[in-house]
């Protein structure tokens, strides 16, 4: 079982933060594995809302299932992984922060019989891509240094 966190202060609002990060359908503007992403189930976002994603992940192209299982506007999206070769679970926290709003990217998963054997290097391609997610997210919101 691979458990990753990682945060950034981001300089904006908590409601511009969650306006991109509260929305799976958003991902691949910001998250570099996910090639597509579309809600599956009708009806606003909120707890009990599914989607698809497609993602590439060491190499390989994954089909994942996602249920929504916490929403609270502009501060908290909780999702688990329902179908595909990983389970696990997601968290996107937002913060007020001095100088802006901290941004907490989670995931925790198990993994199916490939992943297994490549656990440690899963979790180091997680981490990484939550790192880089954050980056993105930071230049998308505040602009280029």
């Amino acid at each position: 079982m691979s458990q990753v966190e990682e945060s950034a202060v981001v300089k904006r609002s908590p409601e511009e933060v969650f306006a991109l990060v509260g929305d799976p359908k958003n991902d691949g503007q910001w998250a570099s594995t996910v090639r597509e992403a579309r809600q599956t189930s009708p009806g606003p976002l909120g707890v009990g809302t599914t989607f698809e994603q497609t993602v590439r992940l060491l190499g390989r192209r994954i089909e994942l299932g996602i249920e929504v299982t916490e929403y609270e506007p502009n501060r908290k999206l909780a999702i688990r992984l329902i179908s595909g070769p990983v389970k696990g679970t997601g968290r996107r926290i937002v913060d007020p922060a001095d100088g802006g709003t901290r941004l907490t990217l989670a995931a925790e998963g198990r993994s199916g019989l490939f992943f297994n054997l490549a656990e440690p290097l899963v979790a180091w391609a997680i981490r990484r891509e939550l790192r880089a997610g954050l980056a993105k997210l930071k230049e998308m919101l505040e602009g280029p240094d």
